[in-house]
């Protein structure tokens, strides 16, 4: 962007030629002078910015998908973020309100985005929270106008779509992350330090859980983007829907590579539902390791359950808890039927949660960390620590990467496996590319 540059005087002017200083190092008397030109051009240089609708030291962001979660979370985090500026909205029947209603320029589509060449120049990165099967192609048209990519999970249903979209980020040399909220949270942070430090040495084994009340969805056939395949998936339900949180958390704390799946999917209560609602899986991994997986889709109550352990030769690492929620639910009651205080709804509000990080070793030199954070699905404020991070990354500041393009495409090649083992009723190879063989 040619106007960052201009505020940089140019390396031969008074303000940087050691010649212009005296013996001492001072500057001579004309420095005022100087300095006020350089703060008359500082002042022109923000006034462009302005002309071209930014703000100095703001990312320049755009949101392709304007339904329930851009809506509820992506919108009004952004708005309220110090170190962004919402500038385009696009995608969905919502768009014209939306932009009258927070003042930013809107598109029909994403067509309609990218052929904007003045927008586009502006951009540093663009949220993508389109339904699933539109991330394949939303995210390479993004990678080929070199945008940063912040794309809600999981980040296809399609093994090889992942596999490009990797590819492309690599060779566009911009950030992809997946928003998988758990990763950017400081006891996923923790856990990967404490794995990577080698507190339980190598990982023999591990075992996952995840078990969340969404019946709602799985149950009921008219919820097609939950319940019915597309493409070339081989299945649609909890697995797509909501493994990726467990594995996207998994893959990057373990460091751990998936070879080989062997699952089970038991279905849907409803029998006009072909969701699967009740997964098991084995997992082999590349160094031998092997993982036990079990996520269910319909429990009671407004509470989503995590167990995460992971087994070393020197110990072992557990991430076990709850947390409340409010996606919705088959009663809708107006307070937590176990007295646990109001339901999430309103901005601002905090999930209930209990659980803890634990280490445990085999010298008993083991350590508590107390308090449960998974995903993060406050609302109000400006944004989950993914979403700061990712405007970190678009402003060149420093910032953990979490869910990047490599743990996003392992979530989709692990599901893929599952969905494979489950209807061939055999060990299904993980889909790697050779780098990760």
């Amino acid at each position: 962007r040619p106007w960052r540059l201009e505020a940089r005087p140019p390396p031969g002017s008074m303000a940087f030629s050691p010649a212009a200083r005296g013996t001492s190092g001072a500057m001579p008397e004309a420095k005022d002078e100087q300095i006020q030109q350089m703060q008359a051009q500082i002042e022109a240089l923000k006034a462009q910015m302005v002309s071209h609708g930014l703000r100095p030291g703001r990312a320049q962001i755009a949101l392709l998908g304007c339904g329930r979660w851009s809506q509820g979370w992506h919108i009004p985090q952004l708005m309220a973020n110090p170190k962004a500026d919402l500038v385009a909205l696009c995608g969905g029947r919502a768009v014209d309100a939306l932009s009258k209603e927070y003042g930013v320029s809107g598109y029909k589509d994403l067509d309609a985005l990218l052929a904007d060449d003045k927008m586009v120049a502006k951009l540093d990165g663009i949220i993508i929270a389109t339904p699933h099967a539109a991330h394949y192609a939303a995210g390479l048209r993004c990678l080929e106008k070199k945008l940063n990519i912040f794309m809600e999970k999981p980040m296809t249903t399609d093994v090889q779509e992942a596999l490009e979209l990797v590819v492309g980020a690599k060779k566009a040399g911009k950030t992809f992350m997946v928003n998988n909220t758990a990763n950017w949270r400081k006891s996923a942070h923790l856990a990967t330090t404490m794995i990577e430090r080698g507190d339980i040495g190598d990982i023999r084994h591990g075992m996952v859980m995840f078990a969340v009340p969404l019946g709602f969805l799985f149950n009921d056939p008219k919820q097609e983007g939950w319940v019915k395949p597309s493409g070339r998936m081989q299945g649609n339900g909890m697995a797509w829907g909501q493994a990726a949180h467990t594995f996207g958390w998994l893959w990057m704390v373990s460091g751990l590579t998936p070879v080989k799946v062997f699952a089970f999917h038991g279905k849907s209560l409803n029998k006009d539902s072909p969701a699967d609602v009740y997964d098991s899986a084995s997992i082999l991994c590349k160094n031998g390791a092997t993982i036990s997986v079990s996520c269910v889709g319909h429990i009671p109550g407004k509470k989503k359950h995590v167990q995460n352990r992971l087994f070393g030769s020197e110990g072992m690492l557990s991430y076990c808890g709850w947390y409340l929620i409010d996606e919705g639910d088959d009663e809708t009651p107006d307070a937590d039927p176990e007295g646990d205080g109001p339901l999430l709804g309103g901005a601002g509000d905090v999930p209930h949660s209990e659980g803890e990080l634990k280490l445990e070793r085999f010298d008993g030199k083991n350590r508590t960390v107390s308090g449960f954070e998974f995903e993060n699905i406050e609302k109000g404020g400006d944004g989950p620590e993914s979403l700061n991070a990712f405007i970190d990354a678009c402003l060149g500041m420093k910032h953990f990467s979490g869910t990047t393009a490599k743990i996003g495409f392992l979530c989709v090649a692990t599901i893929d496996a599952m969905y494979r083992s489950a209807t061939s009723g055999q060990a299904e190879d993980v889909v790697l590319p050779e780098d990760l063989k």
